[in-house]
């Protein structure tokens, strides 16, 4: 499940990797960076759990190298030396701030809260793996945690009282708008959405005036677990979003105000619009698919609801204007429900 990531190592010029492994039914995993010139180990470090988040990189141990921090299940998570693997620090699930902790999801460096010149770490917290699918689910949390030493610096519920799944994101829509935080709550069968706050928010320990910016469809009991993707679509220079719910849709957002760009449900496309339910937990990607200067979006579903699936289906869609230029449905219950991929922008 980790994304392996490339970072300088050795010494030799040459991108070395690291990436999590691990079985999600079993109670261990670990980090390991490979030699980018050989695939050879280069170290391991053993976790009570699997390691699927995507490690990130910067200074915390005051050598030349860059370091490690990686997070996965069993509230595991790790700052790791890049030189030797050596922990420099792990995350301590007996802390006194809160009674329960859950996942680690893949966080993000940010500028140094406790002036002790080593950046910090902006993460989230939540699931529940061990419950049913529509058992309940406590509240996740964001957290800022020291990159020195792992200490809690904050850590909030979120507002809606909903578990989280998502990665929390930096976004800066235009060099001379403020820097947000953006991140998602509910999950497979618990309503949320898609919020925004501040850093400086977090350190105060109080996100309740965090701001819905996707809100969860009436009746549906899904949230938003996938990162959105950060483009500009509208071609006014400020960075807008492209998020993927749970339920099935793909929303643009304007990111000088939040407004809705356009709206895709692929409920209403996938099999000419007979499917009931398609969920994703992939972020739409980025690129240019058509004649125009206007970015592109692809993206991926599943069909049916969490845990049955029957097939998968993905689609290509205009970023100018929302519209389905391309789907491709697989369906794996019966082979003979195959359905062609179907051109319908004449790419």
């Amino acid at each position: 499940m980790s994304s392996p990531h490339t970072v300088e190592l050795t010494g030799d010029g040459i991108l070395d990797i690291v990436v999590g492994t691990g079985i999600e039914e079993t109670d261990n995993g670990s980090i390991i960076a490979l030699d980018g010139s050989n695939g050879t180990l280069l170290w391991e470090i053993p976790a009570s759990g699997e390691m699927f988040a995507s490690a990130q990189f910067a200074h915390l141990d005051g050598d030349e190298t860059l370091d490690a921090v990686l997070g996965g299940r069993n509230h595991q998570l790790f700052a790791v030396s890049g030189a030797d693997g050596s922990v420099i620090w792990q995350f301590d699930s007996e802390n006194e701030e809160r009674e329960q902790w859950y996942q680690f999801y893949t966080g993000q460096f940010i500028e140094d809260q406790n002036q002790d010149g080593v950046l910090d770490w902006l993460t989230s917290n939540g699931g529940d793996p061990t419950k049913g699918p529509t058992a309940p689910r406590d509240h996740g949390y964001l957290m800022i945690i020291s990159g020195a030493t792992g200490e809690i610096l904050a850590v909030v519920d979120t507002p809606d009282g909903r578990e989280t799944y998502m990665s929390p994101l930096l976004y800066q829509p235009h060099p001379l708008m403020e820097t947000e935080v953006l991140f998602g709550t509910g999950g497979e069968t618990w309503d949320g959405g898609l919020w925004t706050t501040s850093i400086d928010a977090i350190m105060t320990g109080d996100i309740t005036d965090a701001l819905r910016i996707v809100h969860p469809t009436s009746g549906v009991a899904k949230g938003v677990m996938a990162p959105p993707t950060i483009a500009d679509i509208t071609l006014d220079g400020i960075q807008d979003l492209v998020v993927s719910t749970f339920d099935g849709r793909l929303i643009a957002l304007d990111g000088r105000n939040y407004s809705e760009i356009w709206v895709m449900d692929v409920k209403e496309h996938a099999s000419g619009g007979g499917i009931m339910d398609a969920e994703s937990w992939s972020s739409p990607a980025i690129g240019y698919f058509t004649d125009d200067a206007v970015p592109d979006v692809f993206t991926h579903y599943v069909i049916g609801a969490f845990p049955m699936y029957t097939g998968s289906t993905s689609v290509l869609v205009d970023g100018a204007t929302g519209q389905v230029l391309w789907i491709c449905l697989l369906y794996t219950s019966d082979a003979a429900d195959d359905t062609p991929c179907v051109d319908l922008g004449g790419r």
